[in-house]
């Protein structure tokens, strides 16, 4: 007799072999609707991740395939303490000059990127976001994560992303960039199917 008898309780490789079964299934899923979707505006926060890059990267592959607009977002996280005007001599150029640096990658695809720096608070970052992506009429918003995240979205967010998914009016991607080994091709770059996360609004 094939199978596990009525009322017999799953063995640990048969929950492995499910489990890997669902997760192939949304992947699939996820990549699907990521090819399908018709994005015409593209926001990417140039967050404090070394792995930035990545989510513009990908941006840019997104927009070059669907002709979208691209407009990165550097944050200026204003402590409480402070008014939202203070004067930063250091912060102001480090901003800046990570822009210039998502500015080469998008020039690298042919895309000339808008650009901006936004004051905000840190956990309103996401209410700053939201209301740039509905004046700019964005779909889609790509966030790079931290790199222990690769493994699954086990430990906290950190404010400023947590703010972003609660906040965004549109589709949120989080990736923290390309993996060796199980990814999965979805038509956007090489991303791995438990870091590429889509959360429909």
């Amino acid at each position: 007799m094939n199978g596990r008898a009525r009322g017999q309780p799953e063995s640990r490789s048969e929950r492995l072999r499910r489990r890997l079964h669902l997760a192939r299934r949304h992947a699939r899923r996820l990549a699907r609707r990521a090819a399908a979707a018709r994005y015409r505006t593209i926001i990417v926060p140039l967050l404090d991740f070394q792995e930035t890059e990545h989510p513009v990267d990908l941006a840019c592959q997104i927009a070059v395939d669907r002709g979208a607009r691209l407009f990165l977002v550097a944050p200026l996280v204003v402590e409480n303490e402070l008014p939202l005007n203070a004067h930063f001599p250091k912060q102001i150029p480090e901003q800046r000059a990570r822009i210039e640096l998502a500015g080469n990658i998008a020039e690298s695809y042919g895309i000339r990127a808008h650009a901006t720096i936004v004051r905000t608070r840190e956990r309103a970052l996401g209410h700053e976001l939201a209301m740039l992506a509905r004046d700019y009429r964005a779909e889609l918003i790509i966030v790079g994560a931290r790199p222990e995240m690769r493994h699954g979205f086990r430990s906290p967010f950190p404010p400023e992303t947590l703010s972003i998914l609660r906040e965004a009016p549109c589709r949120v991607m989080l990736t923290t960039g390309p993996t060796s080994g199980n990814g999965a091709e979805t038509g956007l770059g090489r991303v791995s199917p438990r870091v590429l996360t889509q959360l429909d609004d």
